[in-house]
């Protein structure tokens, strides 16, 4: 017995069929914008199951295409991309009035106590986490910022070519960053502490954090332009996720703290950074003196710990004060390019080294000690052979 063929059905055109289903839609006192809001609206469970993949990963490549249709048709008329950028802005509004770093003490939380500050804050793994969590906090504001400055990706026009020219500009590409340094080396270059070749980088592939190595914690220059404006509209855009933060919550203070040490440590005066601390880039100053003294009360604590008598069992640490006096001569003086002094006082703690420590006799070290050679020095004749250079003394200098 042979098989029944059945034939097939004549294919009905496309306009047949919305004619027909917009046709029975009328007849039930409906539009095809009504239907289509009370199918998405309805909880029963036969219009639930036709529509729950709409938002899922398997159908939103339609949904997109169907919310695509509704903007192509809205902006169509003459209103119609006026409504369509209203009805935008107000689902944006939404979206980053639900963004916030999250709450709490730092480092759970975004807020940092100025009257508990420590030296932790300052490192530079902290200041790459805060940034790292400031931008997974808050995507869509970052990525509208981040999109809107990198604009077309084609485009590698970087900053004004005076900026570079200029020896006595300073134009620091991060408002975290006191120093900024154009890192002009070849591709092959030496270590400076191993004096080994380092390893060359491909620039393009370049990250905030290869490019922190260059200067230490501060942001150095790539000779790469598409890398210097990579890392330049990332930072822009996360410093004013920064100021929006402290700006709806000042307790979301992070980045302010830091820049506002930071720019007392610069002599910004304080009519200038309460400016600062008024458009959201620095804390005030008075919470800028409490951290510094919680600083200090660790710094105080940290002296008390390095000069423990049980901790120095041959010779104590020493308190070493340099005083910096240095000037940037400008030969080519323009307006804003001028020689500038600097002038600055810092100190550290200098510990002996172990291994000269246990070359020492501590015998030798006390007070009598010191008296009897400095009685013995006093009796000595002193002449200008001492103070000669010697063959060794010149072997030794030709061979360093």
């Amino acid at each position: 017995m042979e098989p029944v063929v059945k034939p097939r059905a004549k294919a009905i055109p496309k306009e047949k069929k919305l004619s027909e289903i917009c046709g029975l839609i009328e007849s039930y006192g409906m539009t095809p914008k009504s239907f289509l809001e009370d199918f998405l609206k309805h909880k029963a469970a036969k219009f639930v199951v036709r529509r729950r993949l709409w938002g899922t990963g398997t159908g939103w490549k339609g949904t997109q295409a169907l919310l695509r249709s509704i903007k192509a048709l809205v902006c169509s008329q003459d209103d119609g991309p006026q409504h369509w950028e209203q009805f935008i802005l107000a689902q944006a509004i939404m979206i980053v009035r639900t963004e916030e770093p999250r709450r709490g003490t730092y480092p759970v939380g975004s807020y940092v106590n100025s009257s508990q500050l420590t030296t932790d804050f300052f490192t530079n793994e902290e200041r790459m986490a805060r940034d790292q969590a400031l931008i997974t906090q808050m995507p869509f504001l970052f990525t509208l910022l981040h999109a809107k400055l990198r604009g077309d990706a084609k485009t590698l026009d970087d900053d004004d070519p005076e900026d570079d020219q200029g020896v006595g500009a300073a134009a620091p590409d991060d408002l975290e960053s006191s120093l900024v340094s154009d890192v002009a080396n070849d591709e092959e270059g030496t270590d400076p502490i191993t004096g080994q070749p380092c390893q060359p980088k491909e620039r393009l592939n370049l990250t905030e954090t290869d490019v922190n190595d260059y200067e230490g914690s501060f942001l150095g220059k790539s000779p790469d332009c598409a890398v210097r404006r990579a890392l330049r509209v990332r930072t822009i855009a996360r410093t004013i996720c920064a100021m929006v933060a402290f700006g709806v919550n000042r307790r979301c203070n992070g980045f302010q703290l830091s820049n506002s040490l930071v720019f007392i440590a610069s002599g910004v005066t304080e009519r200038v950074n309460t400016y600062l601390n008024y458009i959201g880039l620095s804390s005030s100053r008075r919470t800028a003196h409490v951290a510094l003294k919680s600083l200090g009360k660790e710094a105080e604590d940290t002296l008390v710990d390095r000069y423990d008598l049980s901790k120095s069992d041959v010779l104590p640490p020493n308190i070493c004060y340099d005083n910096l006096d240095f000037q940037q001569k400008v030969h080519m003086k323009a307006m804003g390019h001028s020689s500038v002094m600097f002038h600055g006082t810092w100190g550290y703690i200098h510990s002996i080294p172990p291994s000269i420590c246990k070359s020492l006799n501590p015998a030798e070290l006390t007070i009598e000690a010191l008296n009897k050679a400095l009685h013995a020095a006093s009796k000595e004749e002193i002449g200008p052979a001492p103070f000669a250079p010697s063959m060794e003394s010149e072997t030794h200098f030709s061979r360093c």
